[in-house]
């Protein structure tokens, strides 16, 4: 398999997390919003989002990390999962945050290696994947006004959904051009 494949791979089930993520602003989240704002402090959720974050970060970190450090890399790894586990609010929000940091890094990166068709789009996505991810890491408590927002106001569902269905057809239309390509 080569990066190609898994480039096509990500950009599929991105566009199918980005398609169901538009189906639960536009009809799952104002049925139940009590359930949904509290999924910003789901220490369950959170605490599984947190173990892939770090499954995918550690390996990133690899050519930054001294020769003489990289024994501890994997187990500073737990320590902070667990500290994250017990002593962070917010968990999911948090780690939701950084999972699109991650995202934004892997398409930004792999859209140049891959020679993808829209790379000026992509960037553009990835730009506001990774902003919203900083700030989502950086203050957590705005993912539970956003879904406050979505849940209240028609105008802030509508440009969810817009916003989630822009990501998903990109995601798509890509993938199927560089799954013809290769």
């Amino acid at each position: 398999m080569t990066s190609v494949h898994i480039y096509v791979a990500a950009l599929f089930l991105s566009a199918g997390l980005s398609a169901a993520l538009a189906y639960w602003f536009f009809r799952s989240l104002p049925e139940d919003p009590k359930r949904w704002e509290a999924l910003p402090r789901s220490v369950f959720l959170g605490a599984f989002l947190a173990a892939v974050d770090l499954g995918w970060c550690v390996p990133q970190s690899e050519p930054v990390v001294p020769d003489s450090m990289k024994n501890l890399v994997f187990p500073l790894a737990v320590v902070a999962f667990f500290a994250c586990y017990f002593y962070l609010d917010y968990l999911f929000s948090r780690a939701f945050g950084g999972l699109l940091i991650l995202s934004a890094h892997y398409f930004l990166q792999a859209s140049f290696a891959n020679d993808a068709p829209v790379r000026p789009v992509i960037s553009a996505l990835c730009l506001a994947m990774g902003t919203l991810g900083v700030f989502l890491c950086g203050k957590p408590h705005w993912m539970r006004d956003i879904i406050r927002q979505i849940i209240a106001k028609r105008n802030w569902r509508v440009g969810a959904v817009a916003i989630a269905s822009v990501y998903a057809l990109v995601f798509l239309a890509t993938g199927v051009a560089m799954a013809l390509a290769a």
